[in-house]
């Protein structure tokens, strides 16, 4: 994946993508990592590895953004941003008992090194600062009050009345995210496919 000049590498990718199947498993705690769960139907049609591939695909499209926006806004990573990546890096070191260990746990665990890390590491905090930069309720230039967002988003949705719900838990039935269409008249949500009988 790439935009404006900025690529996501196959060792990136495979890191978010392992990163955030660890994620979903921890998420919904009672389901464990097996084919059987991968390839089950997940409540909003396609199987649970698909979903995780469409989120963590869409993820990784806001990094990439994130770093062509950084450099449009000739931002830069200030010594306690930069100090923070090195110092959460030195301390996966320590607990690991040497670089080398260490090296040799991201390279199981993800097929990367400390040097890939910590370049994953900068596209993320890069992308905080471009976030925070826009979007930051006190200082951030595009602020905008609960109005005016609710405003653009409602002008700007492909889903108008469409709430996500995320069913953590169901002792009988699916787990994963659905989506639930709003119906203002009867103050209530309800199936997509719902329509009132005439």
């Amino acid at each position: 994946m790439s935009f404006e000049g900025y690529k996501v590498t196959e060792d990136m990718y495979r890191y978010w993508m392992i990163s955030w199947k660890e994620y979903y498993l921890n998420y919904y705690s009672d389901v464990e990592d097996t084919d059987e769960f991968w390839n089950g139907e997940n409540v909003q049609g396609g199987t649970n590895e698909e979903y995780l591939t469409e989120q963590t695909e869409q993820r990784i499209k806001y990094y990439l953004v994130g770093q062509a926006l950084f450099e449009q806004h000739k931002l830069t990573l200030d010594s306690d941003e930069k100090d923070a990546i090195k110092t959460d890096i030195d301390e996966q070191i320590e607990y690991y008992g040497s670089r080398s260990a260490f090296n040799s746990h991201l390279e199981e665990a993800y097929g990367i090194d400390v040097n890939i890390l910590k370049n994953i590491y900068t596209w993320e905090a890069k992308y905080n600062k471009v976030y925070t930069y826009l979007f930051d309720p006190e200082n951030g230039i595009m602020t905008a009050n609960d109005e005016e967002v609710d405003e653009y988003y409602n002008e700007n949705t492909e889903d108008k009345g469409i709430a996500e719900c995320i069913v953590a838990k169901n002792r009988h039935g699916e787990t994963g995210a659905v989506k639930l269409q709003w119906i203002g008249q009867y103050q209530a949500f309800a199936d997509r496919e719902w329509k009132h009988a005439e």
